[in-house]
Parts: C-alpha cells; structure tokens; sequence
C-alpha cells in the first residue's frame, strides 16, 4: 500500500514518494503527522491535528489488498469472510468480518483506496513509536503456524522457515554492534529473541537445544539500543507491502549507530515492496541516509503558531549543504533540526554571539554558524532559504562601503529591487567618505592595479615583493575616508546628516533577515581595547561568561531570533 499525498489543516498538499523522511525542529509536528496519518488509516471517523485528509493509492487488482492476510469463510454467515492479520502497533492479531462480494464491488468502484480506512487498514499500516518498538522484541507465546497466522512478530518469524530474515536482521545487526541475534522456540511454549557474540552449534531438535539456549541473556534484558535496534529492522522486514510509519528510529542510538541504520533502512527500502514514513531528529541518521543512492523525500516541517507547513528538500540540495567547502569544518547538517540559522562573519563572532543567544537568552534553538567573511555570507544563505530554513546573518557595518558586496548580499536573501536601497547605501558612503567620492576611489584603484600590473611586466618584483604591493593597494582602498572609523565606532562616526539615512537602512535590512552591527564590528561591544584575535575573543568570552554583556547586544541578538519566530524569549 501506498500514500499519494497528504493535506495539512491549511490546505497545502503534499505529495510523497515510497522513501519518505521528515524532518525539522522539536515540536514542529513530525511525530503529530504520522500519528495523524496511522488515524486517518485506522478510523472512519479520525481525530486529526495537523493532517485533514490523506490519499491512498489503489491496488491494481482485489487480491493485493489481502496478502499476506488469513483469509477463510465465516461459518456462522456464508455471505462473510474473516480477516485475520497483525495490527498496526505489530504487538498482537486482529480480525474483522467482511462481505467479500460486497467489498470487491466497493474496490471496483473506488477511484483510490481510502475505503480501506476503518477496517482492513489495520492491516495495511505499520506504526512503530519509541515504546512499541522496544515491545515488539518481547517474549511471545507460540502458535500453530499449520493452522493459525501469526498474531506479533516474533510468531512471524518464525513462521520464515526459511531463515531469510533472521539472516537480514544479522547481517546488519552483527555488523553494528558486533553481537548475534537468534529466535530460541525450545521452549515450545514461548518465543525469545536470544543475543550472543557467538552461539556456536545449536542443535535443530529443541529438547536438545533447549539447555544450551537458556544459557544466553533475552534481548529483553539488554540496553535499550539492542531492543530498539533490533525491533526497528525486524519491523521492516516483516511488513512487506505495508505502510510503514517510524517515529524516531535513531533513538537510544550512538551516532555511527544511527548513521549505519539510516542507511540501511534506505539501501533496503525498495525491498520492503510498500512505502517508508519516518521522522528523525538526528543528523546522523539523515547522513546516513543521504549517503545512499535510494531516492528519497525529505520534507523539513515548520510550525508557527498552530500552523505546520511542508518544504520539500531536494537530494542535490542536501548534498550542497553537506559538501559546501565553506561550511565543511562545521555540523550543518544539524541546521535542519533548528528553528533558524544565524550565519556570522568570522568563527569569533559566531562563538560570541552564540554565547549571548544561550547564556542571557537561555535559547538553543537556532544553530550559529560561520561563513569565513561577509563575501561568503551570500553563498551560504540561499542553501537554507531554499530549504524552507529561517536564516539570519550578521555583517559589520563595512558592509556599506562596497556596492557589489551590499547588492549581493541582498540578493541572497530576498528578491526584492535594490536599485533605492544602492543608492541610499552610496549617499552614505560618500559621505563617509567625504571629498574622496566613490568613482573617484574606483578610478584611483584601477590606476594603482594598472601600475602594479605594469611593474609585474617589467619584472620589478618578486613574489613578496607583489604580495606587499597588492596589499598595500587593499590597506589603501579599504581605509579611505572616514571608514576606519567608522567600523570602529559605528553609527556614531558617520556623519551627522547621514545617521538617521543609515539607520533606516538597516531597519529595511533587518527586514530581509541582514543585521547590521550598529557598533560597527564584533569588537564593538566589548571595552577591551585590543584587535579580534585569539586573545580578544577569549578575553570577549570570559566577559560574558562572568554575566557582563551589554543590554544592547543582547537586545541585538534577541531582535535576531524574533526574526526568525521565536517567541519564547
């Protein structure tokens, strides 16, 4: 069985695929939509949340809808047929009588297979929460596997005569955690998943085998990442055909654990012949699962108020996110699972004003990351606004003396003109500036790279000769005007009759999501009377850390987060 699409509470449809994963921040309503959903499924009549409406897709023929169902005539109504199979929560057995000839015309009639819903959907759906997945592993009595279906997993498994899946459930799990799982029936009367390094011989008649089986611990005594482990990749395995709903699969788990099951799960999902739904908040699952060439649909959730929406995350999205040589040296991954993204300047900045967000703002909610300068800010951005992710960013007030840094900037975060905002940007900047205007600086800089040029031609310098010409052609270009100052002291410097300009201009950029320090630069907010360097930025920490931190950019970083829908600050 499978789901086409699904319709939220706001009317948005989503359309899914056969390997679906959900993911965004705490309580943005993940584990709420697959409760949704296995409602929906379950009842004619659902409760619902987030989700109004699903779509499942129909059968090709009638007899799909019944596999690996027990189907047999009720002998006390020749009209009816019974049912049996294992329930959704895959804990214990259910049947439900219906009129197969009455229930083929239904089928026939059908434009998709919703008519399933409050009675054989039961059948058809697999839920699996952090607790069912820890019961499914549980001791089970036996069955009659000649005369009865099995009513739980267990009772399934060791109906696979066979072996198949006891040896796909080893072969993942030995290779984990380095241990053997086997279902011990010696009892005759009940089932136990048994766990061993090695189990050695173990005798096929079960009087035999029984002394020895005893002797190995159940799962049921082990730590709950065995447990959870193993009832999640069991679970998959024995519901073929099913839609399968997994709250929160990597739980209990280390992170190479979680990152090896992720990728299992998604290697293996064709297999399971029906479709995935899972949600995760684990960044090493989900790279698991992007490790592997299966095709899959990611969806981050966001929620506002009551409100939840769905943004598709492309595979080549998540790959330019995680192969992004700007942010290699940083877990980016994880900006998926927060509210917002604050990207900063430089790694300082980024360590200071995270500080100011978690100690006085007591708020874990937004991931601050770096980006090496403000050049590189704009090719960040735009990898988490099309992911549907709230981003800010954070530039000195520099940012207002180079017109194509300030337009670019501006593009990546939103496409709105900028031809006013340019010019407002120009008007202080020369005024900055002074007599020195902006084209005749341009002018200036071209005849300074124009000589370097010339003497690089001629042979007059070597290579360090070049590097300090060319960096002194930098010092001077940077440094005109009134601008070291102003990135010293701020909107303070600026003169007067271009302060309150400069102040509305960064009021509009605020609105894009573009924080200007009004302080100029980092060093801005701290009394330390040295340069950014290592020894300022353990100095900055130090200050923070022995509650002294400004109102001011406190309420700058606050301003940050309420951008971004916080509002429990």
């Amino acid at each position: 069985m499978r789901i086409s699409k699904i319709t939220n509470k706001n009317g948005q449809e989503v359309e899914l695929g056969n390997f679906n994963v959900l993911v965004g921040p705490n309580n943005s309503g993940k584990s709420q939509t697959l409760r949704d959903i296995h409602n929906i499924i379950l009842s004619k009549k659902p409760k619902t949340t987030l989700i109004s409406e699903l779509v499942i897709e129909k059968p090709d023929t009638f007899e799909e809808l019944f596999n690996g169902l027990e189907m047999k005539d009720n002998p006390t109504n020749m009209d009816e047929s019974i049912i049996q199979g294992i329930s959704s929560n895959l804990r214990g057995g259910n049947q439900i009588n219906i009129n197969a000839k009455n229930y083929e015309n239904t089928f026939t009639n059908a434009e998709n297979g919703n008519f399933i819903c409050g009675n054989i959907g039961q059948f058809r759906v697999s839920f699996l929460d952090a607790e069912s997945r820890l019961v499914v592993t549980h001791s089970a009595e036996t069955h009659n596997s000649q005369s009865e279906p099995p009513q739980n997993l267990l009772q399934a498994l060791y109906d696979d005569s066979e072996g198949k899946i006891e040896d796909e459930l080893n072969s993942i799990f030995s290779s984990t955690f380095d241990q053997f799982v086997k279902l011990d029936y010696s009892s005759l009367r009940r089932l136990y998943l048994k766990v061993s390094q090695d189990f050695g011989e173990i005798p096929e008649d079960p009087r035999k085998a029984a002394p020895m089986m005893s002797g190995f611990p159940n799962i049921e005594q082990q730590g709950d990442g065995y447990r959870s482990f193993v009832g999640v990749v069991l679970s998959l395995l024995l519901s073929k055909g099913r839609i399968v709903l997994l709250d929160e699969p990597e739980a209990f788990l280390h992170p190479a654990q979680a990152r090896k099951l992720g990728n299992w799960i998604a290697d293996h999902s064709a297999e399971f012949g029906g479709q995935l739904i899972i949600s995760t908040h684990n960044s090493n699952f989900l790279a698991g699962i992007i490790a592997s060439t299966t095709e899959t649909k990611i969806f981050r959730l966001n929620r506002s108020k009551d409100d939840t929406t769905f943004t598709e995350i492309s595979s080549e999205l998540t790959q330019r996110i995680t192969n992004s040589h700007i942010l290699s040296s940083q877990r980016v991954l994880e900006a998926i699972f927060f509210k917002g993204v604050v990207i900063c300047e430089a790694d300082a900045d980024k360590a200071i004003y995270q500080v100011v967000g978690n100690r006085y703002l007591n708020n874990h909610n937004f991931l601050f990351i770096h980006a090496h300068n403000k050049q590189t800010i704009k090719d960040v951005s735009p990898l988490f606004v099309e992911a549907g992710i709230p981003v800010c960013g954070i530039v000195d007030i520099d940012i207002l003396n180079d017109g194509k840094d300030f337009r670019e900037l501006i593009k990546s975060f939103t496409d709105s003109e900028t031809d006013e905002l340019e010019k407002i940007r120009e008007g202080i900047s020369n005024a900055i500036l002074g007599e020195d205007k902006e084209k005749d600086l341009f002018d200036e800089l071209k005849s300074e790279v124009a000589k370097l040029n010339e003497a690089l031609s001629k042979g007059v310098h070597e290579f360090s000769g070049a590097k300090t010409a060319l960096s002194i052609i930098r010092s001077n270009a940077s440094l005109k005007g009134n601008w070291k100052q102003v990135k010293k002291e701020g909107i303070s410097a600026i003169p007067k009759g271009s302060q309150q300009p400069t102040i509305d201009l960064l009021k509009v950029l605020k609105g894009f999501g573009i924080f200007v320090v009004p302080k100029g630069e980092l060093e801005g907010w701290f009394n330390l009377e040295m340069k950014k360097s290592s020894k300022f930025t353990i100095a900055a920490l130090e200050q923070l850390n022995n509650g002294n931190c400004e109102e001011e950019l406190i309420n700058f970083i606050k301003e940050i987060l309420t951008k971004m829908g916080e509002d429990k600050i």
